[in-house]
């Protein structure tokens, strides 16, 4: 669990687990189970979940 400041934004939580800029185009977030804009504010209780997409041959 990550405690943030009120009125946060989805793109503080990227900013706190350092995920890095080249990286963030290929990460799909989802809050409380919906794909989201990083812009999104978030509220006490939501659920952020990432999904790297993969590929293999």
């Amino acid at each position: 669990m990550m405690l943030l400041p009120p009125a946060a934004r989805l793109f503080t939580v990227y900013r706190r687990l350092k995920i890095s800029l080249v990286l963030q185009p290929l990460v799909i977030c989802y809050v409380n189970y919906q794909r989201v804009k990083l812009n999104t504010q978030l509220k006490d209780g939501d659920v952020i979940s990432f999904i790297l997409p993969l590929t293999g041959g």
